[in-house]
């Protein structure tokens, strides 16, 4: 006695138990990990392995600039800067001329006052990259703001007597 159903139905069942469990395969590399809650008072139990792996951030920004605030102005007009000395902002660092001249030619661009100084670093020759000076928080406050929004990083120095 011959099969009352036709073999494309059988095809198709089979193709669609087969992907099924492909899928299924698939999501169980995703499954999470359950790992037993450990209550405050209780040893960890000597089969209970957890790795923890620390990410590096990307951004180095919290360790550079621990102590860094942004100090807020209430009245908006006020212009009296809170600090006497003018401050400058290094958007680089460059041991070749020609990046120091890039980075120079893009600040220029956004309408900055730009300069290069060459200065010496544990031996080496550094062209650092200068925004300034900035003789008040606003203005500070506005320069940082253009950098930000063109996405370029920035160091706020104070100005010395010999310069940054």
């Amino acid at each position: 006695m011959k099969s009352q159903i036709p073999t494309w139905v059988w095809f198709l069942t089979g193709l669609v138990s087969g992907l099924f469990l492909a899928f299924l395969i698939y999501l169980s590399e995703f499954a999470p990990q359950t790992v037993p809650e450990q209550l405050a008072g209780d040893e960890p139990t000597p089969n209970t392995t957890l790795e923890v792996t620390k990410k590096k951030p990307p951004f180095q920004f919290y360790e550079i600039f621990p102590k860094n605030e942004v100090p807020i102005v209430k009245d908006p007009d006020e212009v009296k800067s809170s600090h006497a000395t003018p401050y400058v902002l290094q958007t680089g660092s460059f041991s070749s001329v020609e990046d120091a001249d890039r980075m120079r030619a893009t600040l220029i661009l956004l309408g900055l006052e730009v300069y290069t100084k060459e200065v010496m670093v544990r031996g080496e020759l550094r062209y650092r990259v200068l925004v300034g000076p900035l003789l008040t928080d606003r203005e500070l406050n506005q320069v940082q703001g253009k950098l930000a929004e063109a996405e370029i990083e920035s160091i706020v120095l104070r100005l010395t007597g010999d310069g940054p």
